[in-house]
């Protein structure tokens, strides 16, 4: 099993929606003001709210405890999934494990090695099917190249596949809305990830024109970081600081080019697809009539990972998932910065 995280490779990639026809400056949106905030009547909910729900912020000694979600441990969380019902599933990057947040409890999912002994390896990515079987994506770093893992478990843990890929970057992880299944992204080539055979994943790979991309797109190593499937059945990818969309039609276009996005990490819409959000160097950032706004983010005078409503906060996100099971009232997602999870609730 190769050792080190390819970390260039998650910082390099960018996500996409509708096209953009105009140039806006991303500016905080109403209500992540703290005289806002001063403003509603103490028992009224502020919009915009952070506040972590799950892990200990600068904690030393054990990177990895269960228990109670305020108590636990993780150590660089990355990826995050939720299921219909509010569960929550965590890529935990640095120790090797796939965490499970329920009931106010984590715990560690215990999955099996494959044929040859090895086991998940710094997972980036996780995603949950209904029917139970976990889907993980690894990246890690050989000697400066990309060296990537896709692994396929029952729902009891139990090994189903796993390949592996030299000089080229699996990456992402999502949900088509209508199946139960992933999409997935290999190199610019997007595919689903299911089994074929106990050694190989990806199957039904879509055939678009990848032209438009320019060079530092599409290099040796590179894939769309982020990706999302919305209702609407338009692939939303990103790579680098770049967004594009992909309709069902096969149209390949690059998306909202006069933005300064930043470096996208993830992406989410609402259901109708009209609303996105999503995690750019750390910020969380809103799109919607053609309009950039920042939510919360990183605050360079006082980085100390505190809560707080909207830009008072210091959020340093990586992944996000609108929680379908509160009304797409809050995003969970995940801080690298602080290892935590943590919940921005919009209303």
């Amino acid at each position: 099993m190769k050792n080190k995280f390819a970390y260039i490779n998650l910082l390099a990639l960018a996500f996409a929606v509708t096209s953009c026809t105009k140039t806006e400056q991303p500016t905080p949106e109403t209500g992540t003001d703290q005289r806002v905030a001063l403003a509603t009547t103490a028992n009224a909910p502020v919009p915009n709210t952070i506040s972590t729900i799950a892990g200990q912020r600068y904690t030393s000694g054990s990177t990895k405890l269960d228990g109670p979600a305020l108590s636990a441990r993780f150590n660089f969380p990355t990826g995050l999934f939720s299921t219909e019902s509010g569960i929550l599933y965590v890529a935990d990057t640095r120790n090797n494990a796939i965490r499970q947040i329920l009931n106010g409890q984590v715990t560690t999912l215990t999955l099996a090695p494959n044929n040859y002994g090895e086991t998940i390896h710094e997972p980036i990515y996780v995603g949950l099917q209904r029917i139970g079987t976990i889907h993980v994506i690894c990246a890690v770093n050989q000697d400066g190249d990309p060296y990537s893992q896709s692994w396929i478990f029952g729902p009891t843990g139990e090994f189903v596949a796993s390949q592996s890929d030299v000089y080229i970057t699996r990456s992402s992880l999502a949900k088509d809305p209508y199946g139960d299944f992933f999409w997935t992204s290999v190199h610019m080539q997007i595919l689903k990830h299911q089994a074929v055979t106990s050694e190989y994943i990806g199957k039904d790979p879509v055939t678009y024109d990848t032209s438009i991309l320019p060079e530092n797109d599409y290099h040796r190593g590179t894939a769309y970081r982020a990706m999302f499937v919305g209702y609407n059945k338009v692939k939303y990818l990103g790579v680098n600081n770049h967004m594009y969309k992909l309709t069902p039609s096969g149209v390949f276009a690059r998306i909202y080019a006069d933005l300064p996005l930043g470096n996208i990490s993830c992406i989410i819409t609402n259901k109708d697809s009209r609303t996105i959000y999503i995690a750019a160097d750390g910020y969380i950032k809103k799109i919607t009539d053609n309009k950039l706004t920042i939510l919360a983010g990183p605050n360079a005078n006082t980085p100390d990972g505190r809560d707080g409503v909207g830009l008072q906060a210091d959020v340093h996100a990586n992944s996000l998932v609108l929680a379908k099971n509160e009304g797409e009232n809050t995003i969970y997602f995940t801080d690298t910065f602080t290892n935590t999870i943590r919940k921005l609730s919009l209303k």
